[in-house]
């Protein structure tokens, strides 16, 4: 063989041993990969045996078809003689070729001599020919090669079960047949726990892709769920049960969860024992929620029954107050107490297994003991004190248990305030009172005022008091009596007045009107508007007088109180009343109604004898208002000379107490200032009735 030869021949091994190895680094460097990708994923999912071995498959199949096309790439990379040739003559950049001539050459059947001079020419070449690979391009493949390898190493050499198991498997042709555990493991086995608790029960390590059922055992019945998420779970759990749990390959062993109660109050029974000064009997309230509610200072007696035997029992207060309860059965115990303030309680009890109640609060309301009402309904404002010294007083008052002690407390002027005893007990919790009030030994004058008000306790242990309003009561003079009384005269005097006018104008207008409808055959809905309209005058003016009838009732008290009238002029005034109760009487008002019938039916015979009745009787309301009216200027007449004679008893009286009062005060000065005012109001009110009665 000759030199040349040899050189591309050399050169054709090396370039075609730097991609066999090339090829060989690629597919371990893949290989090796592949195998950390699948052990990976291996771990995180080895549950997934079915999926897991699909995956491997369809990896290894990966891995042959990528060695398969790195291996065509391979056999197209490799260099023959021809192309060996070529890449030396460029690598010489002989642009003679002379390598690929003398190969070509060198099966020729050409002359000797050239042949021999080309192969000369190749040969020479050849002594100096520098062959030429690739082989650093390795490097950095060899490298992450090695680094791949020896991270995989250090892996097997951590976990070197698990690699075995995982290369095994990866080795497999065939999935291997499922081993099912024969064992079911089950948390967290027997228990004992508090009733309401939560309770978890859960498969430990269960078996993937496999159904497991929970069988549990209520009484004498077994229940089946499935479980999902391999866990049951029990919020508040209030029932004992036997458990376990199956597959269709496995069982479990067979559980208890004991449910056991804490001890509680079930039953609770309050006496309430009110204080004595309420009159109330005790009342009981059986199975009461535990709130309680009384009047301050009533004892309350509470008996519990609680679910189970308890050892000890106590109540304890939102003060911080503790007390033991009494024992009254195995599960039974009882405690009294006095309601004072509002605050709360509970109970804490201890049963035979040393297992401690919860804290439940109860509420208690202190009830206070309301504080009593009292007025003066009557008169119920300031007022004058008549002559007779009489103040008719109505009081009432009210308690929620009970009233005593109603004092009545005045004071005349700015002097010592007294006190008076109305009554000491009472029975039931309100009253309407009626007290006259005599101040008749209080020797008041003219211009005195009396201050007064009424108290009373109600008939609890702290008797509570109250007071009405205070009122003044003051005594005035016979002047100003008659002044008052005469302004109510003149008022009724006037209205009366008036009165009669309108029932004039009524009469004349209705006559009018009678005389106008005796013309016509029949009425028109006109004429009967204007009949109604009448009617309805005729009827207010009734009612007015009426009015001014009951308040004669009233002013005639007023002069009887103040002995302002003589017994002849009273009797004149109760004759006034009379003619007044009778102004508006039933005959008036029987016509009126007749009147209305007889429109309705519209009857004119009927109307006309109505309307004549109706005649006569608004001539009589006429007439006696006329004499009303002229008996109310007698009385004036009377009243006057009346008036001059009790002003003059008055002053005498009036010189008769400030000279005795003149002797018990030490400021005369002040007696005679009261002597001299009064006498000026005496002498002139003497005038006026002269004056009056000319």
């Amino acid at each position: 063989m000759r030199l040349f030869e040899r050189k591309i021949k050399q050169q054709q091994l090396m370039w075609n041993a730097v991609i066999t190895i090339k090829f060989l680094l690629i597919a371990i460097l893949l290989a090796v990969l592949i195998f950390d990708m699948f052990f990976l994923i291996y771990n995180i999912t080895a549950n997934h045996k079915g999926e897991l071995f699909l995956f491997a498959i369809s990896l290894k199949i990966f891995l042959s078809l990528v060695i398969i096309y790195l291996a065509l790439q391979v056999n197209r990379a490799f260099l023959n003689r021809y192309r060996s040739a070529k890449y030396l003559d460029e690598f010489n950049h002989d642009k003679s070729d002379t390598y690929q001539n003398a190969l070509e050459l060198l099966n020729e059947h050409a002359d000797e001599n050239i042949l021999e001079r080309i192969f000369e020419k190749a040969d020479k070449k050849a002594e100096d020919q520098v062959t030429k690979t690739r082989i650093k391009h390795l490097k950095p493949l060899l490298f992450s090669t090695i680094l791949i390898i020896a991270g995989t190493l250090l892996i097997f050499a951590l976990n070197t079960d698990k690699f075995n198991e995982t290369y095994d498997f990866f080795s497999l042709r065939k999935l291997p047949p499922v081993k099912h555990k024969t064992f079911v493991e089950v948390i967290p086995g027997d228990l004992s726990i508090i009733r309401n608790s939560k309770v978890i029960i859960e498969v430990s390590n269960p078996e993937p892709e496999v159904q497991h059922k929970f069988f549990y055992k209520i009484e004498d019945n077994w229940r089946e769920e499935i479980l999902h998420d391999n866990r049951k779970v029990f919020n508040n759990l209030d029932f004992s049960f036997s458990y376990f749990v199956r597959t269709p390959f496995a069982v479990s062993d067979t559980f208890l969860i004991e449910v056991f109660e804490l001890p509680i109050v079930k039953n609770i029974t309050i006496r309430y024992d009110f204080p004595r000064y309420t009159n109330q009997k005790p009342e009981t309230e059986y199975e009461s929620s535990g709130n309680i509610k009384a009047l301050k200072g009533s004892t309350v007696r509470l008996n519990i029954e609680a679910n189970n035997p308890i050892e000890e029992a106590h109540i304890f207060f939102s003060d911080g107050k503790l007390k033991e309860m009494e024992r009254i059965g195995k599960n039974s115990f009882k405690t009294n107490f006095k309601v004072e303030k509002n605050g709360s309680y509970h109970f804490s009890l201890l049963d035979l297994l040393e297992n401690r109640s919860k804290k439940i609060t109860k509420s208690i309301t202190a009830i206070p003991d309301r504080v009593p009402e009292i007025k003066i309904t009557s008169p119920g404002k300031d007022t004058l004190i008549t002559q007779n010294m009489l103040l008719p007083l109505k009081i009432f008052a009210s308690d929620d248990y009970g009233l005593s002690d109603l004092n009545l407390y005045y004071y005349v002027n700015p002097e010592d305030e007294n006190v008076m005893e109305i009554q000491k007990t009472f029975s039931g919790i309100s009253f309407n009172f009626d007290h006259n009030f005599d101040l008749s030994q209080l020797f008041l004058i003219p211009g005195d005022k009396v201050t007064y008000w009424v108290e009373i306790s109600d008939n609890s242990p702290q008797k509570q008091k109250v007071r009405s309003r205070k009122y003044i009561a003051r005594f005035p003079s016979i002047e100003e009596i008659y002044r008052e009384i005469e302004k109510e005269e003149k008022e009724k005097s006037d209205f009366l007045q008036n009165a009669l006018e309108r029932s004039k104008e009524l009469q004349e207008e209705f006559e009018e009107k009678r005389r106008e409808l005796l013309k016509k055959d029949e009425l028109n809905w006109e004429d009967k508007k204007e009949i109604e309209k009448f009617l309805q005058k005729q009827e207010k003016l009734n009612e007015e007088v009426e009015k001014v009838a009951e308040d004669f009732q009233s002013l005639l008290e007023k002069f009887e109180d103040n002995k302002a009238l003589s017994q002849e002029t009273l009797e004149k005034m109760e004759r006034i009343q009379e003619l007044m109760e009778d102004i508006s009487n039933e005959q008036l008002q029987e016509a009126m109604e007749k009147m209305r019938e007889n429109l309705e039916n519209l009857d004119p015979e009927k109307l006309r004898n109505a309307m004549e009745n109706l005649k006569f009787s608004m001539e009589d309301f006429t007439e006696k208002l006329e004499q009303t009216i002229k008996l109310l200027e007698d009385i004036k007449k009377e009243q006057s000379i009346q008036k001059a004679l009790e002003i003059a008893e008055e002053m005498e009286e009036m010189q008769s107490k400030l000279n005795e009062k003149t002797d018990e005060r030490a400021d005369k000065g002040k007696a005679a200032a009261d002597y001299f005012r009064e006498t000026g109001k005496f002498k002139r009110s003497t005038q006026r009735c002269t004056k009056t009665d000319g």
